[in-house]
């Protein structure tokens, strides 16, 4: 019924391009234009390869152009048989003009004294991000460091389980889960460090959006990550799963005064390499 309300649409409004964003949007995208000439262009997010099902080579049939966020994507896209000349690379951009009017989260309000050395994330609570390796890894941070705080901003699938291991490892007191949150910037303005512990990852605009407020980026080696953070360079980077390598990781960054203003200048320039008024220009090409 959507599918047929949208293709009366499409034709009624003369629709030149149909540009859809997730999975669940392209199967709508061909359905909805069936009988028609519409070309379909699709977004893709994720660095998995595509499902070989019927019903996904049949959703992806009438793609004339897909958009890879990433070369990590675009190499998942030609991996899964997508031909080169149908992928156009278009990373995701940030919109600079939102952090102007940020007011960092009063840390008094969730808890936290201000002496404390807050590691926060801003992600879904989901498989792919890989909370419980942070978990893991912050719980032997908190040993040598009593004040560190891990903050995770977001809702998510995972997060009753990730609560009990919190529980399990003992740091229950140390994490604040905040859930959904309306002003994540807010949140992301007051942490002393980002870290982003994916196993897979697109390319990770809220890396970026780190990078542009200036708050230094713990990462790891997943997905598209590495195309923004160069270890030492613009952030640090961890190898994906690994809670040791993660934990080394977090020591050095927090050890890392004296190349820290740097690598915290060097990753804004690189964010503004990422303006989104880039990416809709090259999206529009």
């Amino acid at each position: 019924i959507t599918a047929h309300f949208f293709n009366r649409k499409l034709r009624r409004e003369k629709v030149d391009v149909v540009h859809a964003h997730t999975g669940h949007a392209a199967a709508l995208a061909s359905f909805a234009t069936l009988g028609t000439k519409i070309p379909i262009v699709v977004t893709r997010r994720v660095d998995f390869k595509l499902s070989g099902s019927f019903f996904s080579r049949l959703k992806y049939k009438k793609v004339a152009l897909f958009i890879a966020i990433s070369d990590k994507v675009r190499e998942s896209l030609i991996e899964s048989g997508i031909p080169k000349e149908k992928i156009r690379l278009v990373p995701s951009g940030i919109d600079f003009s939102r952090f102007s009017s940020v007011q960092k989260k009063t840390r008094a309000k969730l808890g936290l004294s201000e002496d404390s050395i807050v590691i926060g994330q801003i992600a879904a609570l989901a498989p792919h991000k890989d909370q419980s390796t942070l978990l893991k890894a912050f719980q032997k941070l908190a040993q040598l460091r009593p004040m560190g705080k891990l903050v995770l901003v977001g809702e998510g699938e995972k997060k009753s389980s990730l609560q009990s291991l919190a529980q399990e490892l003992g740091i229950a007191d140390k994490v604040l889960f905040t859930g959904f949150v309306e002003d994540p910037l807010s949140y992301l303005k007051m942490f002393n460090f980002f870290c982003l512990s994916s196993n897979m990852e697109g390319l990770g605009t809220s890396i970026l959006d780190a990078m542009a407020i200036r708050i230094p980026v713990i990462a790891t080696r997943a997905g598209g990550i590495p195309e923004l953070v160069q270890d030492k360079v613009t952030g640090y980077l961890a190898n994906p799963g690994n809670p040791d390598d993660l934990f080394s990781v977090l020591q050095q960054a927090l050890n890392d005064t004296q190349n820290r203003e740097k690598i915290i200048q060097n990753a804004f320039q690189k964010a503004t390499e990422y303006d989104i008024a880039k990416t809709i220009q090259k999206t529009e090409l």
